[in-house]
């Protein structure tokens, strides 16, 4: 059925046919028919890095055609029924080996503050380029998401065997999660221009010179017109939105790692450690280092 209404042009709209996606996906796991493909943590913060890089996990669900992945210390084809993931600060090239089949990919973005899916389509009849659709969950479920895919990283730490049952599981769950999401009609649907400035952004936070003027030439749009469309599609101003992600990254990462205050800084795209300190102790009334202390003393007397 997914793949009779690949080829009819999404008679209900690309929203439904991602969700249909991901139930198809969800249903295959649950099955267990979706296969999971390990990647390695070789190579993760490497520097002078080729290709993509993003400070979150992206899972890569392979429905039809092949998406060739080149890592720093791995390549390997994903061939469909095959998921994997790819760790953050983990560059990575993707090339789509687009032959005579179709070509269908569902990738999960889980961000702090939201998640992105979105679908990669080429229909050899139909459409001779890779069309893509995204669509967002709301805040709460993106910061579970980010969260459960920390288990992919701990899998590492167990014998293969093992390590892929637990990413398996892992899968079904977020599968399980997101389609649960749909169900409860949260998801949140943003016009083109306002649904690709977060998706840009939310790729590209990390990188100290990201700013609304640099998110509106990369979208060759004007500048007031996109900060007006954002603001009256989510009622937050697009620099407030920016500096919220890499806020919530900051927090995550000062909880979660050892990073030092420094390496945090640079991985969440503040310009120095001195700015950084001061726009989170502006948000939170604390320093970083305050921050992470103080929590650490709170789960210490928890247990």
């Amino acid at each position: 059925m997914i793949y009779e209404k690949l080829r009819s042009d999404f008679p209900e709209g690309p929203g439904a046919f991602l969700r249909d996606i991901v139930d198809w996906a969800l249903l295959q796991a649950e099955n267990d028919r979706l296969s999971y493909v390990p990647v390695g943590l070789e190579g993760v913060n490497q520097k002078n890095a080729v290709g993509l890089l993003h400070p979150f996990p992206e899972i890569f669900i392979q429905l039809r055609g092949t998406n060739r992945f080149s890592l720093p210390c791995q390549q390997f084809d994903l061939e469909p029924g095959q998921a994997t993931v790819i760790p953050p600060w983990m560059s990575h090239v993707e090339d789509p080996i687009l032959t005579a089949d179709d070509f269908l990919m569902l990738v999960v973005s889980p961000y702090i503050e939201s998640s992105s899916l979105h679908f990669s389509l080429r229909n050899k009849r139909a459409k001779p380029k890779l069309e893509q659709h995204w669509e967002y969950l709301n805040s709460s479920y993106g910061l579970h998401l980010f969260q459960v895919c920390r288990g992919f990283s701990y899998a590492a730490n167990f014998p293969p065997d093992t390590g892929n049952q637990l990413c398996r599981g892992i899968m079904l769950t977020i599968l399980a999660y997101i389609s649960n999401h749909f169900r409860t009609n949260v998801t949140v649907e943003y016009s083109p221009l306002v649904a690709a400035a977060r998706h840009y952004i939310g790729r590209n936070f990390h990188e100290p010179s990201l700013s609304v003027k640099s998110v509106a030439r990369e979208l060759r749009c004007n500048y007031d017109y996109l900060c007006n469309l954002h603001h009256r599609e989510t009622g937050e101003k697009l620099s407030q939105y920016i500096r919220q992600q890499r806020l919530s990254l900051s927090r995550e990462l000062l909880l979660g790692t050892t990073y030092s205050i420094k390496e945090i800084c640079l991985k969440c795209g503040f310009s120095s450690p001195n700015h950084f300190s001061s726009v989170f102790s502006k948000a939170y009334r604390m320093s970083p280092t305050q921050y992470r202390k103080d929590t650490f003393n709170l789960v210490h007397e928890a247990h």
